[in-house]
């Protein structure tokens, strides 16, 4: 039998509380479906004050800010009347829009 000590690469990031919504779609990606991504090692703790993400260098670099091209200034709200025959065309936009929407 051999050992062998493999030198870790292992990269840690604080995510702040109000920010985590901008990486919900990485994270989630590496925590569900793995075999999607080249990421072999990913821990996700929550702490008192924010949320540290430990990650390898693949995962670390699959980790980007998720910026959606539909967005609403928090303070308006928008009301839409959709067709049936149109809505399975954009029920994806629609429910990125309020996964990743900050409130």
């Amino acid at each position: 039998m051999e050992l062998r000590i493999l030198e870790p690469r292992v990269r840690v990031l604080s995510l702040a509380r109000g920010g985590l919504w901008l990486y919900t779609h990485p994270l989630l990606k590496m925590l569900l479906l793995p075999q999607r991504s080249r990421c072999k090692f990913f821990s996700f703790i929550e702490t008192p004050e924010d949320y540290t993400v430990m990650l390898d260098e693949e995962g670390f670099k699959a980790v980007s800010t998720t910026v959606h091209p539909v967005q609403s200034p928090p303070n308006r709200f928008c009301i839409l009347s959709i067709a049936p025959e149109t809505l399975p065309a954009i029920a994806t936009i629609l429910l990125d829009v309020l996964f990743y929407s900050p409130g």
